[in-house]
């Protein structure tokens, strides 16, 4: 499903735990699973990394004019779309 292996995830999920960056119970319906969602201090941390995301793309894109940039993201899209059904 999204190509990375299951205990290079299970590593991950680990160290978002172990930072505070996530937290896990187990989920009512299913005694053998764990529910994951982001902690206070997880949803701080994306939200300041999706405004500095924000900015760096402004950064890059500010010598295209704004319909070219709509135009850019379009196109980004689509090969990025091809670069995944290929990897499927």
């Amino acid at each position: 499903m999204t190509g990375i292996d299951r205990s290079t995830i299970s590593e991950m999920i680990f160290r978002l735990i172990k930072r505070g960056l996530l937290v896990r119970k187990r989920s009512m319906h299913d005694k053998r699973a764990y529910l994951g969602s982001l902690s206070e201090l997880g949803r701080t941390a994306l939200d300041s990394g999706s405004g500095f995301l924000s900015e760096l793309e402004d950064q890059l894109l500010v010598p295209l004019p704004a319909a070219k940039r709509s135009e850019f993201g379009h196109m980004l899209a689509e090969v990025l779309g091809r670069v995944k059904s290929a990897r499927c």
